[in-house]
């Protein structure tokens, strides 16, 4: 004989294992300051933490009051991190109960209906120092709903003003979701000079008429003033 041996091995009857992490998130040690090794570079293997898949996959994460707000395609959730729950009161303030866990198992939804397939049409606003809060706005094209949250309540302000514009003018469907230079993409933008959040929408795969169209809201009139 000329060839070596072969070895024969028994697999299960199914047809593939697929690993899918849409859904979880994964956080670094703490940085010590003045520290020879930055923490914020050390992930450790079992420092994450998978949530539901009802609402999709998370599409962005953005830092709101010491809060992360998780963006799911079809939801919007607020996460605490390193929460702690107040237990008395003494002379030298409050005393509280710290827990283990960074990140908490059960968010806190804000919305279950509508989030983002688009991570660069969300974007978190300064607001006004001190006086207002701090908004995030996005867009859902699944929906077609312009929306913005404050990490409590979530309102959709394309309602009663610009919905039915949308409801014809938004053409990209649940799968078409990666982004294209010049073809197809969602972005928001911020004036801060003239508090102009700006909504940019094109679709050029949308037959032989291109779907190109912007929207201007302004947060002192609390209204859209322009289109483009």
């Amino acid at each position: 004989k000329s060839l070596s041996e072969r070895w024969n091995f028994e697999l299960p009857d199914v047809p593939y294992i697929k690993n899918w992490f849409g859904t979880r998130i994964m956080y670094s040690d703490i940085h010590v300051n003045d520290a020879y090794k930055n923490g914020f570079r050390v992930f450790q293997g079992t420092h994450y933490r998978d949530y539901t898949r009802e609402y999709g996959e998370i599409v962005k994460l953005i830092s709101l009051e010491s809060n992360l707000l998780c963006v799911f395609e079809h939801g919007i959730a607020l996460i605490p991190v390193n929460e702690r729950a107040v237990a008395g009161e003494g002379t030298g303030g409050n005393v509280y109960i710290n827990t283990s866990n960074v990140l908490p198992e059960n968010p806190k939804i804000i919305s279950d209906m509508f989030g983002s397939q688009w991570p660069e049409s969300v974007l978190k606003v300064p607001g006004k120092t001190g006086d207002s809060a701090q908004y995030v706005y996005g867009v859902d094209t699944v929906a077609k709903k312009i929306w913005r949250t404050d990490g409590n309540t979530l309102t959709c302000i394309s309602d009663f003003r610009v919905q039915e514009f949308l409801n014809k003018n938004i053409t990209l469907g649940e799968r078409e979701l990666t982004p294209k230079i010049g073809i197809r993409n969602v972005k928001t933008v911020y004036n801060a000079f003239k508090r102009d959040v700006l909504f940019t929408f094109y679709d050029n795969t949308y037959g032989f008429e291109e779907k190109v169209w912007n929207l201007c809201w302004n947060e002192l009139l609390q209204k859209f003033i322009t289109f483009y």
